[in-house]
């Protein structure tokens, strides 16, 4: 099995193919290489439009026609990758504070949880402890090779 790490598009060149011309390719160096099976975490594309749903309430929803809900989980499944569970802590980001404040271009008064700009969970903040913590969550998919 090949693990694949991530697939970043800077969003200007999104929506031309590209990222699904980087699975292929890396599906095409794994049968090269012998491998049976590609893994990766996946960052569903529409998933912070919903950052208090929970991702294993997300993976369930499906759009008009009954495929799967999310535009990017989607395109996986449509390249054959299929959806086999949540990746509960892909990212995690443990800072001060004070970072997040700068990053965020808020101050955070009280101790609990935060939207954050793209995010696809809430930031936690703990003022006691002076930390924010963010964790977010991804979704494992396989191509079978």
């Amino acid at each position: 099995m090949l693990g694949a790490l991530a697939i970043s598009v800077q969003s200007i060149h999104r929506r031309r193919g590209v990222a699904r011309r980087m699975v292929s390719a890396v599906a095409d160096l794994a049968r090269a290489r012998g491998y049976r099976c590609v893994v990766a975490p996946a960052r569903p594309s529409a998933k912070a439009r919903h950052p208090w749903v929970p991702m294993e309430d997300y993976l369930g929803w499906t759009d008009s026609v009954g495929r799967v809900y999310d535009p990017w989980l989607r395109s996986h499944v449509a390249a054959g990758g299929r959806l086999v569970g949540v990746c509960s802590r892909s990212m995690v980001v443990d800072e001060p504070v004070a970072f997040w404040e700068v990053w965020a271009r808020q101050r955070f008064e009280h101790s609990g949880d935060y939207l954050l700009p793209g995010g696809l969970v809430p930031l936690r903040v703990d003022l006691e402890t002076g930390r924010g913590r963010y964790v977010e969550p991804g979704v494992w998919v396989v191509y079978d090779l």
